[in-house]
């Protein structure tokens, strides 16, 4: 299948913005954390936190972004509109990184800019290095209506602090607008990030996919878009390919118990042969397109965008063992460090509340070819799913001859932990032992620095939210910094 689209080489971006660089200098108050540490982060405000998501860059400097409740002078009691944060953290030399204490937090995406209304919220970030530099991403959405803004920014680290491109990087309250004409509905936009590397010619930095309601009937079905931009903050005029609906009328419907979370959950990434993957999540329920049954599924789709359209390679769908239930979540990680064309994907089902179980699911895909219906293999990693122990939110962390899967951990009548469980060489799961009060949502970023001669030196940030005492009801942000 080939679904034509103007070459990058050729795009004259809809969107062209002049941008605005804010130096910000580390705080008098930073602190200094050293690899093996797993702290608290400072943030704005005093309400939850929770949805961090973290990268590092080509010198191991970390950039951790999240959604937190955000009270303001103006409207102290502001607790149902979340604000999309920030946090820079330089690393100063092998072991050691500078957290610039509570004046280096940034507020990138501010609920009272009102840019769509006075019920705006920004929500669940996601970011990815480029290089040395970052971009952040995130949806502005309207509480009351659905409508949405999907925005961007950079965070560029410099010799005494960072540069932040974004339309106002003085008094950050928005981000540059990607897609202005989304409609979020119960999807949540949900963005992903990819990084596209230089060595390929693609003339644009990153890849940001994220789904878009496009149908919506009655109570029960519901229909998303997957959509696709291209970004590219190289200049100081950033440009963003017009968005593409890669994926058409996709099937998230109600859930009869109900559809906790966000919809569709897209994520991405680019593979050893400059391929872009995507998996998504499909729930259908019966009668929904003549449907004959409720239908749960991982969807994976790979796409060869280096010829000037996006040509389709492979497409698989994944099921649980019950085919009725929602299958939630789909993560990809890879490693291009290694000789193989190979992901991990990753996914839960969703916790049965009558058996009391939450299965995760685990495997590799081998890429044997680029042209469209080549050949790929799924190896399942067979998840020690346990039956004391309910499990959800998984996370795959794939490196050179190392795989893992971060995840949370209900052990019935214990508190929530993450576990890590190692799939590669040997099998072996543990908890990792963290700051704070039943950690949870995990998400990471693995570095590895020598990618042709050894490994003794991977870098691994991983952040989660968790409470700061046993009697708290808010979540806060952490960050653990380990090696592999």
């Amino acid at each position: 299948m080939v679904i034509p689209f103007t070459p990058p080489s050729s795009w004259a971006p809809r969107i062209l913005v002049w941008g605005l660089f804010l130096t910000c200098s580390l705080s008098a108050q930073s602190s200094t954390l050293h690899l093996g540490d797993s702290v608290r982060l400072p943030q704005l405000g005093t309400l939850p936190a929770d949805h961090a998501v973290v990268a590092l860059n080509d010198r191991g400097d970390i950039f951790v972004a999240w959604s937190a409740k955000y009270e303001t002078p103006l409207n102290p009691l502001q607790s149902s509109e979340s604000s999309v944060q920030g946090l820079f953290l330089r690393r100063l030399s092998q072991t050691e990184w500078l957290e610039p204490g509570p004046a280096g937090v940034l507020l990138l995406g501010d609920p009272n800019a009102n840019i769509l209304s006075s019920s705006e919220k920004c929500h669940k970030p996601d970011v990815v290095a480029t290089g040395n530099n970052f971009v952040v991403t995130w949806p502005r959405i309207d509480s009351t209506t659905g409508t949405a803004y999907l925005e961007a920014v950079q965070i560029e680290p410099t010799a005494n602090g960072i540069n932040i491109h974004a339309p106002d990087p003085v008094n950050l309250k928005y981000g540059w607008p990607v897609d202005k004409n989304l409609h979020s509905g119960e999807g949540g936009v949900m963005p992903d990030l990819a990084v596209i590397p230089p060595e390929h010619g693609v003339p644009f930095q990153a890849i940001v996919c994220y789904a878009h309601e496009s149908l919506s009937i009655g109570r029960k079905y519901r229909e998303y878009d997957v959509r696709l931009s291209f970004l590219d903050f190289s200049t100081p005029t950033p440009s963003f390919s017009p968005p593409f609906p890669l994926i058409t009328g996709s099937h998230m419907d109600e859930h009869p118990e109900g559809t906790p979370g966000g919809r569709v959950l897209p994520d991405a990434l680019i593979d050893d042969k400059a391929n872009l993957i995507l998996v998504w999540e499909t729930f259908t329920r019966t009668g929904h397109d003549g449907a004959q049954a409720d239908e749960g599924l991982i969807q994976l789709r790979r796409y060869d965008l280096r010829q000037g359209s996006f040509v389709l390679i492979n497409s698989k769908s994944f099921r649980g063992p019950s085919p009725t239930q929602l299958q939630r979540r789909p993560m990809l990680a890879t490693s291009h460090a290694d000789n193989r064309n190979d992901v991990t994907l990753t996914w839960g089902e969703l916790y049965d509340v009558a058996t009391d179980t939450a299965n995760l699911f685990a495997g590799e895909i081998d890429f044997l070819g680029s042209k469209p219906g080549s050949h790929m293999i799924f190896r399942n990693s067979n998840y020690p799913n346990r039956v004391d122990w309910a499990a959800a939110t998984p996370v795959p962390l794939h490196g050179k001859e190392l795989r893992y899967v971060f995840s949370n951990h209900y052990h019935h009548g214990s508190p929530v932990a993450i576990s890590a469980y190692k799939g590669f060489p040997t099998k072996k799961e543990s908890s990792l032992t963290l700051s704070g009060i039943s950690p949870r949502r995990p998400a990471l970023d693995l570095l590895e620095s020598d990618r042709h001669i050894h490994y003794s030196d991977r870098l691994l940030a991983v952040s989660y939210e968790a409470k700061t005492s046993s009697t708290s009801n808010y979540s806060k942000i952490f960050l653990a910094i380990g090696s592999l």
